[in-house]
């Protein structure tokens, strides 16, 4: 019997280390985090990242390819996050998408690839000092949520992707270069909403997911996208697409020179 409680002393005793040294350790770890300044986390494994993850105030740069559920919680800061790479992440709410932006108070370059929107309603990107924006194939159970952007110092922005819902483009007079190929964009072009006027876009490239869009559906909503940036100075389209224009092509050139003859 004795030899019983020694044993239970024992084991109870070196339970207690053990558990004291795994307090130790992740103290050490959330303390080591707090002084990370990039993070790049790639692994297809789910594993819970959160508990250091948003211990990490002083991040400049953050890349997650991993796919997991990112649920930010409201409260989190990222006072000198300059780069948001987000691959294959699922997102959790809407309000865990605003707990995010507004957490990275200086945020200039944002890119999200391949992530979930299945439990999205609203994508909301507003931030004022937001230069790159890149959205590139989006995973979708539906496409009937809304993406609203409003980004008065954006510079770049690439949007390769499906059409949604609906699109809310504000203050966007700063964007200087777009990189645009649309999923299904008759379902676009075709809408009765007005553009939005691109006032200081100099360079717009049209990827070669625009190559399936009839010249019949294109000719006048060409010409409305040019008057929407008045200051573009180069168009460019996939090969794939010019080439399957018919003798109209000559129409083609006539609106982008502004109404003078093409003299190529």
């Amino acid at each position: 019997m004795e030899l019983e409680d020694n044993l239970d002393s024992s084991r109870d005793g070196l339970e207690q280390k053990i558990e004291q040294m795994e307090i130790k350790y992740y103290r050490a770890k959330e303390e080591k985090a707090k002084k990370i300044e990039e993070l790049n986390l790639s692994s297809d494994v789910s594993t819970n990242y959160e508990s250091v993850l948003f211990t990490c105030s002083t991040l400049i740069t953050l890349k997650l390819d991993i796919g997991f559920l990112l649920d930010v919680p409201k409260g989190v800061f990222f006072p000198n996050l300059k780069t948001l790479h987000l691959r294959s992440v699922v997102f959790f709410s809407d309000d865990s998408v605003e707990s995010l932006i507004s957490s990275c108070t200086s945020l200039e370059d944002m890119l999200i690839e391949k992530c979930h929107m299945w439990n999205i309603s609203n994508f909301n990107i507003s931030y004022h000092l937001l230069r790159r924006l890149t959205i590139l194939y989006s995973e979708f159970v539906v496409f009937d949520f809304w993406l609203i952007i409003d980004a008065p110092n954006l510079a770049y922005f690439k949007y390769i992707d499906h059409v949604v819902a609906r699109y809310s483009l504000e203050n966007l007079q700063t964007l200087v270069k777009a990189d645009i190929g649309i999923f299904n964009n008759s379902k676009l072009l075709l809408s009765c909403e007005p553009l939005p006027v691109f006032a200081t876009m100099m360079e717009l490239k049209l990827g070669e997911l625009w190559s399936s869009f009839k010249w019949a559906h294109w000719e006048t909503r060409l010409e409305t996208l040019l008057s929407s940036s008045p200051e573009l100075e180069q168009l460019d389209f996939d090969q794939e697409f010019l080439s399957s224009l018919p003798d109209k092509g000559n129409i083609l050139a006539h609106r982008i020179n502004g109404g003078k003859p093409s003299t190529d």
